[in-house]
């Protein structure tokens, strides 16, 4: 109703127009019912909206300056308007003597003249009654601009229009939706500003317990099996003309995101129910809705939408989640998840009421369709390389990982397995090889105390989850054969790293390492800090595994090597410290005995 009312102004605007007197503009000749002499121009017209545009009236005129006289007719599609329940707006009388425009009637063959009755009290009813009538006829044109601007109408016959932008569910600006094309003024602008159905969707950071972040959300950080809270915001539009209507949502998951079948609806604070199989009489079908899966896209029907009418602006709101999977991308790019409406917008497309139109149509027959909503759902790695005290490459450690919320870790990395039929050898430097020992370079290999060499095979462990248990998770990994390991699908949060298993001939590290990180939400930047240490920008490198290239916080993780420890087993060093002694008497008791000797 709020929009009549607004209408209610232009339409007595519009009746003044066709009561004034015209002012002298300039010189026209006289024309006909039906001169097509005018232009229309819509002024900032949307790229692909489709434009209707109804004329009402016919005008003919004749004369010029202070002699210039006009006649209006019914447009022949709107003569049916002016019967039934809306012949009080056109009356033989002049309404107690007040100006009214004429406009001529055909009465039983013949022409005569009425007036049109408008006035403060009807005037908003009439335009309820006009435009709902204009959806369920012919417009006299339709464009649709293929770019965004300002769109000319041409070749339009002078008289009274009504310009409708299709499938619009308010017209916050209705002054600029009607229009008369006269004698004096043929060219006109029109300003529409219209409303549309759309919705909004957003991350619910209040449900999100692997964020910090609060509120609904267009961006936020998750780890590889973390559940996103997803809201969907939107109002039943005005159906005016229509007899039924198709409100379609659909949904395009990345690849990192797994549905999880959990969609709720409410209609004005009312849950609508979900249906497996609907009815296909569409008006037996409740207050439901039903949910299609086709791999990462998702589409949610809200069946019998026209039932809805008498509640134009209720809010609807839309709930439902997806899980990080192990397909997440990592680092400054996002897992995005987008979301449109669909919509009807014809209201010419009506149901007689025995074959019942689709229940759930081919969405490419909606052709209403609301811009895309995207959410951003960000994921870290950390990678740990394992070096000595130079910087050179470490094998053969282990590592675990732990954080204190709920959670799953994916580790990156491979390592390698004592095994009898394995191919590869284990160097005394810690590193493996598969190429077999020879006379030259035997010494460089380890060896069993019997000479034989023990195999290993290569253990890979690629996108490998490991759940976690409520308040904490932790996960295991060995570095690879470059002294790297990755503990990718991470989000927000503070994590302890220690070391399981040293490299042969090192230290094993006492003291655990405590890594976090954190997203720049407006900067969509991430950045870390070690043992309380600000990673540098640098830190923040890319990576690739599995076929995938992503980003991660990459830092040193130093193993020193000891001094080896005397054997308390065996002569060791006591012979020569013996010897030494021995010596050490001789000479002295030689040089005692020489200088007795020299005294004689």
């Amino acid at each position: 109703m709020k929009k009549w009312k607004k209408l209610s102004s232009l339409l007595l605007a519009f009746v003044m127009v066709l009561t004034m007197a015209m002012p002298v503009m300039a010189a026209a000749p006289s024309g006909n019912f039906g001169d097509k002499a005018g232009t229309i121009t819509i002024k900032n017209a949307e790229k692909d909206r489709t434009y209707n545009l109804y004329k009402i009236f016919d005008l003919s005129y004749a004369g010029e300056g202070d002699s210039l006289t006009v006649a209006y007719r019914i447009s022949d599609a709107w003569v049916n308007f002016f019967t039934g329940d809306n012949e009080k707006y056109i009356v033989d009388n002049n309404n107690d003597a007040k100006t009214l425009a004429t406009v001529t009637v055909e009465v039983d063959g013949r022409e005569v003249t009425k007036y049109i009755n408008l006035t403060d009290d009807n005037v908003a009813q009439f335009a309820q009654d006009a435009l709902e009538y204009a959806t369920k006829v012919t417009p006299d044109k339709t464009e649709t601009p293929a770019a965004a601007g300002d769109l000319t109408v041409t070749g339009l016959e002078l008289g009274t229009y009504l310009v409708y932008p299709q499938g619009a569910t308010d017209i916050v600006n209705p002054y600029g939706s009607i229009c008369s094309l006269d004698s004096t003024t043929p060219n006109v602008d029109v300003v529409i500003k219209a409303e549309y159905p759309t919705v909004d969707k957003k991350i619910d950071g209040d449900t999100d317990t692997d964020d910090e972040t609060t509120g609904k959300v267009e961006n936020n950080t998750a780890s590889i099996g973390s559940k996103v809270p997803y809201i969907v915001d939107g109002n039943v539009p005005d159906m005016t003309g229509y007899n039924y209507y198709y409100y379609i949502l659909e949904d395009t998951l990345s690849a990192g995101l797994t549905f999880n079948n959990d969609v709720e609806v409410t209609i004005g604070g009312k849950a609508l129910t979900k249906v497996d199989t609907p009815n296909q009489d569409i008006t037996q079908n409740g207050e439901t809705f039903t949910v299609t899966q086709d791999g990462q896209n998702i589409r949610i029907d809200l069946l019998n939408f026209i039932q809805y009418q008498d509640r134009a602006g209720a809010a609807i709101e839309v709930k439902y989640s997806a899980t990080v999977n192990s397909n997440a991308v990592v680092g400054n790019d996002a897992n995005t998840n987008t979301i449109h409406l669909k919509y009807s917008n014809d209201p010419s497309q009506t149901w007689n009421g025995t074959t019942p139109p689709p229940t759930i149509p081919d969405p490419e027959d909606v052709e209403g369709q609301s811009p895309d909503i995207t959410t951003n759902t960000y994921v870290i790695a950390l990678q740990l390389n394992k070096v000595d005290a130079s910087g050179n490459d470490l094998t053969g450690a282990k590592f675990s990982i732990s954080g204190t919320k709920q959670n799953v870790v994916v580790v990156n990395g491979h390592y390698y397995e004592a095994d009898a039929a394995g191919t590869w050898y284990r160097l005394k430097d810690g590193t493996y090889t598969e190429t077999a020992p020879t006379d030259l370079t035997k010494d460089k290999y380890e060896a069993k105390e019997d000479g034989t060499y023990q195999m290993y095979k290569e253990v890979t462990e690629i996108d490998k989850e490991y759940n976690g248990q409520e308040g904490k998770f932790e996960a295991e990994g060995w570095v690879d054969a470059n002294g790297v390991l990755t503990f990718k699908g991470l989000g927000n949060g503070t994590y302890t790293i220690n070391e399981l298993v040293a490299p042969n001939g090192y230290n094993l590290l006492t003291d655990p390492i405590t890594v976090t990180v954190s997203f720049d939400v407006a900067n969509k930047k991430w950045t870390a800090t070690k043992d309380g240490i600000a990673l540098p920008d640098t830190a923040f490198t890319e990576t690739a595994a599995n076929g995938a290239t992503f980003n991660v916080f990459e830092f040193d993780v130093v193993n020193q090597s000891g001094s080896l420890l005397p054997s308390t087993g065996g002569i060791g060093t006591t012979i020569f410290y013996v010897v030494g002694a021995v010596l050490v008497i001789g000479a002295g008791i030689l040089l005692v005995t020489k200088k007795r000797m020299s005294v004689r």
